[in-house]
């Protein structure tokens, strides 16, 4: 006999379905794809759960600015060291004991590394590791490590922000400690770009209210180019080589965040590019390392995607696309000759490094044998996570993700649903340890993005109001749950949720007042 609980929830869907046709039903057929496909596939064998959330021991893994070096950080047992290869051939060689929180720039010249430390700056000769802390950093936060100076080899830049006077410095540091003040004002700074004789052009500065001000230097002053609404994206990235337009990520129509071109003339502003497939806010912008210009639009939402906004960049994203078909690929950064690239995927609990040859289209995995040291599941056992677009019972349409473990039907597992902390965060279409566990012990996982998530564009993301609790987020979560069940993903009498943060505090029982979960 049929459980009279999945008859009202068939009805349910049915409803759902035909009210919505051209969103759910377009959306389960190619669900009813992947379930099928995944059905087919060889069972993992259960493996040991300490391999699932197991410390990555790569990181900081970085291209020299003229491709000729590779430098990364190797951390064990919260011992983290700094080393170096030639990208042409030769033995690695290591340079410095570095604590486990710094983080590794290039200068713009290849020849120092400078270490970000949470008490200063430092500064490590390439050749033979000479050198040391060229800066050193109050306790209370004022000052910090704001990139290298792009515009001089050799030197980084340093701000720091009186809080309490509501003023800020922009200090150039040289890898022998040599300071040089580029600016002294109001607001506090962020953002830096040079102009082409290497003194700072543009500068972005927040006002007491919290309006993010964009200014540009013209003789000795500096003026309003164009300005940010308070707490949204902002991020000055390059400048026209002429200095007259400037490349500004932040948010298109109030919604998504997008590429703009700024006329600093003027103000005007012309969107270079959004989301072709109108979803995602843009997640990084990769720069020419030969003009300095936009290159490489970067999407995290649904999946890691990238798209080429000149003539190099499209060669390069169309050739990740065909030696990577199931993407998954970022650009880490380029050189003239050679891009970095990292692989991760829902597969790959640890990230695997590529240099791709821009001469010969050729790419050559790097690090690998360093990688396999830290102990990871092997990719082949772990389970796929399926992008999902789901109809809320208001009509709208609500992203997530479904993890299922592999040759098993997937009507028949238990459904664990994860909910994502914050609210204002979200999950992506990686590596989940949780997801991947549970999935390898014969669950199911859904991990909604639901409205409030962000991600989506600042309209998606305040779309619930102040509706968190047993409102708009809840149900969307539960219109997930009870449109998979529809789908024939899960057993309704088998269904759990978890969370932590803002997800454990809609995992507690009492708040489930919609009766799916037990």
């Amino acid at each position: 006999m049929r459980h009279p609980y999945r008859t009202v929830l068939a009805r349910a869907a049915a409803r759902l379905c035909a009210a919505l046709l051209a969103i759910s039903c377009a959306d389960a057929a190619p669900l009813s794809a992947e379930l099928a496909r995944n059905a087919l596939l060889s069972r993992a064998p259960l493996l040991d759960p300490a391999l699932f959330d197991r410390p990555e021991r790569l990181r900081e893994v970085r291209l020299a600015p003229d491709g000729a070096h590779l430098a990364w950080v190797e951390e064990v047992d919260g011992k983290a060291e700094l080393s170096v290869m030639p990208l042409a051939g030769g033995p690695a060689r290591p340079l410095a004991a570095l604590e486990p929180k710094d983080r590794v720039h290039w200068s713009r010249d290849g020849t120092v590394l400078f270490v970000a430390q949470e008490g200063g700056v430092a500064a490590i000769g390439v050749r033979d590791g000479a050198g040391g802390r060229i800066a050193m950093f109050d306790k209370d936060g004022r000052q910090r490590f704001a990139g290298v100076d792009h515009a001089m080899p050799r030197h980084a830049l340093i701000e720091e922000h009186d809080a309490a006077a509501h003023t800020s410095r922009l200090v150039r540091i040289g890898a022998d400690g040599a300071r040089t003040l580029l600016y002294a004002g109001p607001g506090k700074l962020g953002a830096p770009l040079s102009g082409p004789g290497g003194t700072p052009a543009i500068l972005r500065r927040q006002e007491t209210d919290f309006t993010q001000l964009i200014l540009q230097r013209r003789g000795k002053e500096w003026i309003e180019a164009t300005r940010c609404a308070p707490l949204r994206t902002c991020v000055p990235l390059a400048l026209s080589p002429d200095g007259t337009r400037l490349f500004l990520r932040t948010l298109h129509a109030g919604d998504r965040e997008a590429l703009f071109e700024v006329t600093l003339a003027s103000g005007a502003r012309r969107v270079v590019h959004t989301d072709p497939e109108g979803l995602a806010d843009l997640a990084g912008v990769i720069l020419s390392p030969r003009g300095g210009q936009p290159m490489l639009a970067a999407y995290q939402l649904p999946n890691l995607r990238l798209v080429g906004l000149d003539a190099d960049g499209k060669r390069i994203a169309a050739g990740i696309a065909r030696r990577f078909p199931l993407g998954g690929v970022a650009v880490e950064s380029c050189a003239p000759n050679a891009c970095l690239l990292a692989e991760r995927n829902a597969r790959m609990a640890h990230a695997r490094y590529w240099i791709l040859d821009l001469q010969r289209q050729s790419f050559r995995p790097v690090l690998d044998e360093v990688r396999a040291k830290g102990g990871m599941p092997p990719d082949t056992q772990l389970a796929q996570r399926i992008a999902l677009r789901y109809p809320a019972s208001d009509g709208f349409t609500v992203h997530g993700y479904l993890t299922l473990p592999p040759g098993l039907p997937a009507r028949s597992l238990p459904l664990v649903t994860i909910v994502h902390g914050g609210p204002w965060g979200h999950v992506t279409g990686g590596y989940s340890p949780s997801a991947q566990l549970l999935a390898n012990r014969g669950f199911a996982v859904f991990e909604p993005n639901f409205r409030g998530s962000t991600g989506y564009g600042e309209r998606y993301t305040l779309a619930p109001g102040a509706a968190y609790g047993n409102g708009r987020v809840q149900a969307d979560i539960i219109d997930g749950v009870r449109w998979l069940l529809a789908q024939g993903v899960g057993d309704p009498q088998r269904l759990g949720i978890a969370g932590g943060s803002f997800g454990g505090w809609v995992a507690i029982p009492k708040r489930n007042m919609a009766g799916v979960w037990v």
